[in-house]
């Protein structure tokens, strides 16, 4: 009786722990960057990360990728900086700190806890010779 009670409370335990220490993910699809429209003189790639709820969630970092699998950190574009909590109702507009060889990206989100109450945007946009082009994908 003593093991079988023991292995509960060992699974009990096991469970409680893990859920601790959750985390999740959140990835947008994949856009081309500005670079890749060939008559283009200016363009930009941000990923916008929304809270749309009233309680912060924790917010562990915020990446680019490329189609190659190379990681670009994000660079906060209006004072937001992580690790940090995105408070209810606001969002935080981040830029890639560099591109690579690349020619698509997207945006990846890491929370502390449940990502339910985010939702995860990637824009890429393009001024070229013909007018403004706009690519965007979401996550949630």
């Amino acid at each position: 009786m003593s093991v079988r009670i023991g292995c509960v409370l060992g699974v009990i335990t096991a469970l409680l722990c893990a859920g601790a220490a959750s985390a999740a993910t959140i990835s947008t699809g994949m856009v081309r960057w500005s670079k890749v429209f060939p008559t283009e003189t200016s363009g930009a790639v941000e990923c916008s990360v929304s809270n749309v709820t009233t309680k912060p969630v924790m917010v562990t970092s915020v990446e680019f990728i490329d189609e190659n699998g190379e990681v670009f950190a994000g660079s906060p574009e209006n004072g937001c900086a992580f690790p940090n909590p995105i408070v209810g109702g606001l969002a935080c507009i981040e830029l890639p700190s560099n591109f690579g060889s690349g020619k698509f990206m997207r945006c990846q989100v890491v929370t502390k806890g449940s990502a339910k109450s985010l939702r995860v945007q990637i824009r890429s946009m393009g001024i070229s010779d013909n007018g403004a082009a706009v690519e965007t994908s979401s996550g949630q």
